[in-house]
């Protein structure tokens, strides 16, 4: 029998990992609450395990053969950027560091740029590929965007990938990859240069020394949705949300707040995301024992059935789903939480 109670849809990316380096230094956190939801929870699978294919799974959107997820033109519309049926690729300015025969990629949620940085870099690069017909928009200063005449014929790897990894086994696959490998080392060769990147340097900060293309595609119509209101941070999902005209809330610092008064809500907790991009387990273990604490109302509501359910997504194929009857299930014991950790 469906429930009439509020229900909440609760992504967290990151909150399972990946975090290798967990298990190889021992720390393990205390998470008695999380620990419990996952030992009691009705467990179902997704045919998608990361964040973005999980949103974009709710929202009826899956990509076509061999491309990507077109992350670029919604982001875009979260930084406020108008409606637009053109092809879309995020150009995120990155810094990347000589590694043996290869380059490590540090993205911008490390390199503190400023807005009239990018702008001056942007400008850079408009001028120097001024004969192309693109469009290159700085939407904040750590998510720019390429717009292009068509679709290119590329597959690329999403920037939460390659962050501090070695970007040969990233770099983009496609007919017309070779092409754009070499616009990609033309434009490091274009901002090295850089007097931005000069004054960076007398600074002791980190050069934006590239480009990394990523989440081409165009706009799409989106499902029906079973939710009546998001909350979200994130820029993806607010760009969704914009597409689905859903206006969507902060999320707010107390989830007794995230409570909707009636209907589903779809909420994107993302405080796990930096830690793991930057395979960080010190910082991974505080967020988790913080996470621990702040969702602990929200088992209450569901206890004391003020709230009808959780669907919990850890954004790696799982699902659980907590009510009043799986919270009851003493008799499934609580396993430690490195058990579920990748």
């Amino acid at each position: 029998m469906q429930s009439n109670k509020p229900s909440l849809d609760l992504l967290v990316p990151g909150l399972l990992g990946p975090m290798p380096a967990l298990h190889e230094l021992d720390v393990i956190p205390r998470a008695p609450l999380v620990e419990k939801c996952l030992s009691r929870a009705t467990t179902s699978y997704l045919p998608v395990s990361d964040y973005s294919s999980t949103i974009f799974n709710l929202f009826g959107i899956a990509p076509g053969p061999q491309s990507d997820l077109p992350t670029a033109p919604f982001c875009r519309m979260a930084d406020g950027g108008e409606a637009d049926v053109g092809f879309w690729m995020q150009a995120s300015p990155v810094h990347l560091r000589p590694d043996g025969d290869g380059l490590l990629l540090f993205d911008a949620g490390v390199l503190e740029i400023t807005l009239d940085e990018a702008e001056q870099l942007a400008d850079l690069f408009r001028q120097h590929f001024s004969e192309m017909p693109w469009q290159l928009e700085v939407g904040s200063p750590d998510r720019w965007y390429l717009r292009l005449e068509q679709r290119p014929d590329l597959l690329t790897a999403p920037l939460e990938e390659v962050t501090g990894r070695n970007i040969d086994s990233f770099l983009p696959t496609g007919s017309e990859s070779s092409i754009w490998h070499s616009i990609l080392n033309e434009v490091q060769m274009l901002f090295h240069m850089a007097k931005v990147n000069m004054l960076r340097e007398g600074r002791g900060q980190l050069t934006v020394n590239g480009l990394w293309l990523h989440g081409g595609g165009c706009l799409q119509s989106v499902d029906k949705l079973r939710f009546e209101s998001i909350c979200a941070d994130e820029p993806l999902m607010l760009g969704l949300a914009q597409h689905a005209r859903i206006k969507p809330l902060p999320l707010p610092g107390d989830s007794i707040e995230l409570l909707p008064e009636a209907g589903s809500r779809l909420v994107v907790a993302d405080q796990f995301q930096r830690t793991v991009m930057d395979a960080d387990p010190i910082g991974w273990v505080e967020v988790m024992e913080q996470f621990d604490e702040w969702i602990e109302p929200l088992l209450t509501a569901v206890q004391s059935k003020r709230l009808g359910y959780i669907n919990l997504y850890p954004c790696n194929g799982s699902v659980y789903r907590l009510d009043a009857k799986a919270l009851r299930r003493f008799w499934r014991r609580s396993s430690p939480i490195g058990k579920y950790i990748t």
